[in-house]
């Protein structure tokens, strides 16, 4: 059976992640910034809805930060999925 390699040290994993995640900040601006440009009402709304999530991002202080972004991006459950998905596609069978 191989070993589990070790795990990586603060700084080993500050530094692997620091450019992915510099890199996303940047293109998070950039898509702001074009966003702005538009001065447009959907944009304005997808501003808006970036910026609820970005906050959610920023103030948590643990590490489900993910689950509960992806958690404001889906949608409620719906126990009737499967019939509300037959009527919504004919031809799809389950």
């Amino acid at each position: 059976m191989p070993e589990t390699p070790p795990a990586l040290t603060d700084a080993e994993l500050a530094g692997r992640e620091w450019p992915a995640l510099r890199a996303s900040i940047i293109d998070i601006a950039a898509a702001l910034d074009r966003l702005d440009a538009t001065g447009g009402s959907e944009s304005a709304r997808v501003r808006a809805e970036a910026e609820a999530l970005l906050r959610t991002l920023l103030a948590a202080g643990d590490a489900d930060r993910a689950e509960r972004l992806l958690e404001q991006l889906s949608r409620p459950y719906d126990p009737a999925w499967r019939k509300r998905f037959a009527a919504d596609n004919p031809d799809e069978s389950l």
